[in-house]
């Protein structure tokens, strides 16, 4: 699912990792989306969805992080994302459907 990568993960890179493989697609979205520093407004009109599914995703992905609230998501996950970018990859393909 995501790119070979240039370096050996650390130990905390490797858990995000294994967090976000467990997303779905549509949480995965989301999440890539929080990260770029979006509202929920517009991250739901940019997925067209309603901004009570981006909600109920912006929970699910908490839990799964598990972190309580949107900063500690963005500071857990973004280095992670980041990191493919800085390396001149594509971006991690997203967790097949379930």
């Amino acid at each position: 699912m995501f790119p070979p990568s240039a370096r050996p993960l650390t130990d905390g890179e490797a858990f995000i990792r294994k967090k976000i493989e467990q997303l779905s697609p549509a949480q995965f979205r989301v999440l890539c989306a929080l990260c770029k520093g979006e509202p929920n407004k517009q991250i739901a009109a940019t997925l067209e969805l309603a901004e009570a599914t981006v909600k109920s995703h912006l929970a699910s992905i908490y839990k799964v992080l598990g972190v309580l609230n949107r900063s500690q998501a963005i500071l857990s996950a973004k280095p992670y994302l980041d990191s493919f970018e800085a390396e001149g990859s594509a971006k991690p393909s997203e967790p097949d459907a379930k």
